[in-house]
């Protein structure tokens, strides 16, 4: 099945339209979350299904913002101008607090609800953190709260 929709997708990218892209891609994701119901045990197919649909509705650009973030005034005029040592650092040190509050709050919270429920708030969790970079990049943050505040907030 996989190896179908490898070729399927090798062959609409070549030959086909952008409609046809989309909708070529549309049909092997779904007949892959389904067959992954087939082929692997619940739980875990039911885990990849979480992070299929995790991912499928965050929407991230981090080339373009970790450029915007520290392209310079002559590049990016009015932009956070971060230097590269406190946008990585901070960036890493923000991921792991994150993480392990994520793992905290699986282990005492989400462990006991639903699948729904659980796919419902870590989406909605990661959307609104995407939304700080957003509040960056438009600038809606300025005069009154500094780049840096609301990096670190996201």
């Amino acid at each position: 099945v996989m190896a179908c929709c490898v070729i399927a997708m090798a062959v609409v990218s070549i030959v086909g339209t952008k409609t046809h892209r989309l909708y070529t891609v549309i049909a092997v994701s779904v007949v892959h979350c389904c067959f992954n119901f087939y082929a692997l045990p619940l739980i875990i197919a039911k885990a990849n299904l979480f992070s299929f649909l995790q991912l499928t509705f965050m929407l991230r650009f981090p080339g373009a913002i970790s450029t915007f973030y520290t392209a310079g005034p002559d590049c990016v005029p009015g932009g956070p101008h971060f230097s590269l040592t406190f946008y990585q650092t901070v960036a890493g040190v923000i991921g792991v607090v994150a993480a392990i509050c994520g793992i905290v709050m699986f282990n005492y919270i989400f462990s006991k609800r639903t699948y729904w429920m659980t796919f419902i708030v870590t989406t909605l969790l990661l959307v609104m953190s995407s939304f700080f970079d957003l509040i960056i990049v438009m600038r809606w943050n300025k005069p009154r709260v500094t780049d840096y505040v609301v990096f670190i907030l996201g």
